[in-house]
């Protein structure tokens, strides 16, 4: 139940990137969308600079979606998929920042519960044994 809920989280994340997509290929006015990025100030959508990174936005589109979509059945690829989404998109975002900062705190957030979900599942190595006991019969372990 938990992977579906977060798996529609995911799906919905990867269509508000969507927005993004087209709003930069001047597919459509977004509003709330539109203001100066960190780096390319004066571009307006349909510019090369802007064409390019409304390619990040479909890639991270495309990422959240496959990434929601293969945790709801099970796939063991959705943490990959869902770490290079949102990857991109908190460098899209942060370019947005005054628009998008909610975009890059939720991409944030999803980045460092990968890592912890990661580092909780993963098992802990096993102790070495010593030399020794490497030639001692497990019977013999057990009677003394």
């Amino acid at each position: 139940m938990l992977k579906n809920v977060f798996g529609g989280l995911l799906v919905v994340h990867g269509a508000i990137h969507a927005m993004g997509v087209a709003w930069a290929w001047d597919l459509a006015e977004i509003e709330g969308l539109g203001g100066p990025t960190l780096i390319f100030e004066g571009e307006t959508p349909g510019d090369t600079a802007i064409t390019a990174l409304g390619w990040l936005w479909l890639i991270a589109t495309i990422g959240f979606v496959a990434a929601g979509v293969g945790i709801s059945r099970g796939s063991s690829l959705w943490m990959p998929v869902a770490g290079i989404a949102a990857t991109i998109s908190l460098i899209v975002t942060v370019l947005w920042w005054s628009e998008a900062h909610i975009g890059a705190i939720v991409s944030a957030m999803a980045l460092v519960a990968m890592i912890v979900y990661n580092r909780l599942k993963s098992d802990p190595e096993p102790e070495p044994h010593p030399t020794g006991e490497l030639f001692v019969p497990q019977w013999w372990r057990t009677t003394l």
